[in-house]
């Protein structure tokens, strides 16, 4: 056998032998790099060569083949537009183009080599070129089917769903683009949140092939997005039982289970998920997290850890683990991270606020005040911290910022029964008897409980004062109560 006479079964069977497109690939670029080949290779050969490489994703032979090819035939087409290929799947989209460029001045009027120009300017942004270019094949050729698919998959690429819709919606009716045209309009409704015409959408695809795993994976996160987790899971186990390998249908299916309450459930299937893709921080950080709403927090550290190894910018994996410290009381390992969370996302509100949280245990209230304040700044609607601020400026005996931190807390909340207490004990200490009374006498009426506590804490709240002007003020409002304070 001479260095091209290659064995062709793989041509023949359903399925290559990867190992043989392999050994065979490798076997030609030994004689490439050794220059050890003496006949011209034919241009189908070669052809067949780059061709086994895309089956293999094997795009770095594939560029070294094709790059020989054209040096070898600088006026094939065929070689120049799949060297454009090859580098647009490599990602040099710039140099695919003028790869292209050169394969339609051989060939000026073929449609196919027009199309892909379309596809690489997509990829390089030029989306409007691409469009440009697939309008004036179409122009010519209303019925250009792969025109129309290539400009409603660049139109879905793009998220313009409705305008892919209108084109796919076409597509239905041809023969060769049914199934695709199906397909793409399930991803394209349910983008579009339009759920029932998207599972429509996927069922004919499964009237066709019932084996499909990526139409029964797709149909879970639609049910997904409607949240009918149950029958998410249904479709996602389908899909795994068609495909093992389908990480992505592992983590969904923790997801969904995540969404039910079946955590222990959730952990299994992240942890399968990792066994199929150890490289996604996103698989350790899901994980991590269900096993601290599960209160496995030790558990959650050791896979936040994981998922900030993977990912050491991903600021959510850091604030997950300082929750779980923050849980164990372990607070000094909490504001480490809760620092780094801020370091890495300054204007999540969330994040100062459960830093200010540990420095008010810590009772380091001036440092819990400067965190409190600016969560505050980037997130001025939230009472709850409103009110922590205001119980912070309390301890500091700062009663004018606490006075009006709770205002704040009621304009956003009217019927806050802490607050109104809270703020009946401030104005005490401020010395505005009436206002307090009223808003003492706001919490006794929401929550009666709060004229129990009011009574153990009053004596506290006026041990060395004259409480007399004070008493005066609840005969106005209840002469039975404003006694029993006597």
């Amino acid at each position: 056998m001479n260095q091209f006479d290659f064995d062709d079964d793989s041509h023949t069977d359903d399925a290559p032998n990867s190992e043989k497109l392999r050994e065979q690939i490798r076997t030609f670029l030994t004689e490439l790099a050794n220059q050890s080949i003496h006949n011209v290779p034919t241009s189908d050969l070669l052809e067949r060569f780059v061709s086994d490489c895309f089956v293999l994703q094997n795009f770095t032979d594939a560029l070294k083949i094709s790059k020989y090819w054209v040096s070898i035939m600088p006026f094939n087409v065929d070689a120049w537009h799949k060297l454009s290929l090859v580098q647009s799947s490599l990602g040099n989209h710039k140099d695919a183009l003028l790869s292209i460029e050169k394969a339609l001045s051989l060939s000026p009027g073929d449609t196919d080599i027009s199309i892909n120009k379309a596809v690489i300017h997509d990829k390089c942004g030029n989306v409007s070129i691409a469009i440009s270019t697939l309008v004036l094949i179409i122009d010519k050729n209303p019925s250009n089917e792969d025109a129309l698919m290539t400009m409603a998959l660049i139109f879905t690429r793009n998220k313009r769903f409705t305008e892919a819709i209108s084109i796919l919606e076409k597509l239905t009716n041809s023969v060769s683009f049914r199934r695709d045209a199906h397909y793409e309009l399930g991803y394209c409704y349910d983008s579009i949140r339009e759920f029932s015409k998207s599972l429509i959408s996927y069922e004919f695809c499964l009237d066709l092939d019932p084996t499909d795993f990526n139409v029964w994976y797709n149909i879970g996160v639609v049910f997904l997005h409607k949240h009918q987790y149950y029958r998410a899971i249904e479709a996602f186990e389908n899909s795994v039982s068609l495909e093992p390998d389908l990480a992505s249908a592992y983590v969904n299916l923790g997801n969904a289970f995540a969404q039910t309450g079946r955590l222990c459930k959730a952990v299994e299937y992240y942890k399968e998920a990792i066994l199929y893709d150890s490289t996604d921080f996103s698989l350790y950080h899901n994980l991590a997290s269900t096993l601290e709403t599960r209160g496995d927090f030790l558990e959650a550290i050791d896979w936040y850890t994981k998922a900030i190894v993977n990912n050491p910018k991903h600021h959510e994996s850091y604030f997950g683990r300082a929750t779980c410290y923050d849980a164990l009381e372990q607070y000094e390992k909490a504001l480490s991270d809760y620092e780094i969370s801020i370091l890495l996302f300054p204007k999540c509100s969330e994040y100062w606020y459960a830093k200010a949280t540990v420095h008010f245990n810590l009772k380091n209230f001036n440092k819990s005040i400067e965190a409190y304040k600016n969560a505050l700044r980037f997130d001025a609607t939230d009472s709850e911290c409103w009110f922590d601020y205001a119980l912070a400026c309390f301890e500091l005996d700062d009663y004018v910022s606490s006075k009006l931190a709770l205002h704040h807390v009621l304009a956003i909340d009217s019927t806050n029964v802490e607050a109104y207490y809270l703020l009946g004990k401030v104005l005490t200490k401020l010395f505005e008897y009436e206002e307090s009374v009223q808003s003492l006498f706001c919490s006794f009426k929401l929550d009666k409980s709060k004229e129990v506590q009011f009574m153990n804490e009053f004596r506290d709240l006026f041990i060395g004062k004259d409480s007399s002007e004070f008493i005066l003020e609840f005969l106005k409002y209840d002469e039975e109560f404003a006694v029993s304070l006597q």
